[in-house]
């Protein structure tokens, strides 16, 4: 694969509530150009698309860099996912099976 780590280089899940709604996940490290971007699709035929990195890959860091600084000067705003938020994320993870 082209990472150099010990992950799957293309990844994808099902996902399915239990009202019966299901979201579809895929994580692709080998695209390019690379893409950061959420696609939702709705039952009545609206589609959405939500782009949350520019196209610049840096511009990713830069914004992880001045929130960072912004956290050692004591600005605690909670615009981040906490510990709970995070072992719900796993949780999820630990049912999605690898085939």
């Amino acid at each position: 694969g082209g990472l150099d780590i010990d992950v799957e280089d293309i990844a994808t899940a099902t996902l399915v509530n239990e009202d019966g709604a299901f979201a579809l996940l895929s994580v692709d490290y080998l695209q390019r150009p690379r893409a950061f971007y959420i696609e939702a699709v709705t039952v009545d035929g609206g589609w959405y698309r939500w782009e949350f990195c520019a196209k610049d890959a840096d511009a990713m860091y830069e914004r992880q860099m001045a929130r960072f600084v912004a956290l050692c000067e004591g600005d605690t705003t909670p615009d981040y996912p906490n510990l709970a938020d995070g072992i719900a994320v796993q949780e999820v993870l630990d049912e999605v099976s690898c085939v």
